[in-house]
């Protein structure tokens, strides 16, 4: 079994190499891809020097346009999508993690190789300011209502703005069984089979939307997805986007929300 890695480097350097610091501490990353696409506004040349003197397991890639995460990341896989088989595992995941688990390909491995029907594997992720575990993102397909509520919730910036603060400050952690199906992963990394994979994930949105687009492609396709708490990894949230709710923010939400609605059906 192929397993590899895609991450994405938006003007944050420091956050890609302690990333890449930590991918080279797992247990056997020697046998497992990393691909680094850089989606800065300029080539980020400190960071393709530091790549090049790595094992040749660990590939920069330069994509000359921002189209956003997901689509960086299957910018990522195409390049490698000839070499992988339908057994292959891949990993979309943000650059601002740090993976806590030593034996993660092992487990990833083992999972992958025992359940036929695993289409996302969805780990335990902690929040470094909050200390919350992120996952199960969705453990239920959302309702219709629950949509046209966001719409309206996002006609407004200054409304939405006063809503994040509150939720900021209102989070919840949230506690699950190992191995249970859920309907999505959080959206900062994605454990998948190269099977869902014959149709590349929705990218027409610029960011927020990865949850559903994975969600709704391993349904449409009968994949489950599994919450798995023996793999985890600690999120340094808003590493890139920033901790305030700016008005691309609220843009690129307002944008995603609109695309899922007109996209899928509810």
């Amino acid at each position: 079994m192929k397993i590899v890695f895609i991450t994405v480097s938006y003007n944050n350097f420091v956050s890609t190499k302690e990333y890449i610091e930590s991918f080279l501490s797992l247990d056997n990353s020697a046998s497992t891809r990393l691909i680094v696409v850089d989606n800065s506004i300029v080539p980020d040349e400190k960071l393709r020097s530091l790549i090049e003197k790595l094992p040749e397991t660990i590939s920069y890639v330069r994509q000359n346009e921002n189209n956003g995460y997901m689509a960086a990341c299957n910018y990522g896989y195409k390049l490698i999508r000839s070499d992988l088989d339908a057994d292959s595992v891949v990993i979309y995941s943000n650059n601002d993690l740090i993976f806590n688990t030593s034996d993660m390909i092992d487990k990833i491995t083992f999972l992958f190789n025992n359940d036929s029907s695993l289409g996302v594997l969805s780990p335990k992720v902690i929040d470094v300011h909050t200390s919350l575990n992120l996952n199960p993102f969705l453990t239920n397909r959302p309702k219709l209502l629950t949509f046209f509520k966001l719409k309206l919730l996002y006609l407004n910036y200054f409304v939405c703005d006063i809503y994040h603060k509150f939720k900021r400050t209102s989070h919840k952690n949230i506690k699950s069984s190992v191995k249970s199906e859920i309907y999505a992963t959080h959206g900062c990394i994605f454990i998948m089979s190269n099977k869902i994979l014959d149709e590349l994930p929705d990218d027409e949105y610029f960011l927020y939307g990865e949850e559903v687009t994975i969600a709704e492609l391993c349904r449409r396709l009968s994949y489950s997805t599994k919450y798995f708490d023996e793999i985890s990894v600690s999120h340094v949230s808003h590493a890139t986007t920033g901790n305030g709710f700016s008005k691309s923010q609220f843009k690129n939400k307002k944008n995603a929300i609109n695309y899922i609605l007109g996209r899928y059906k509810w």
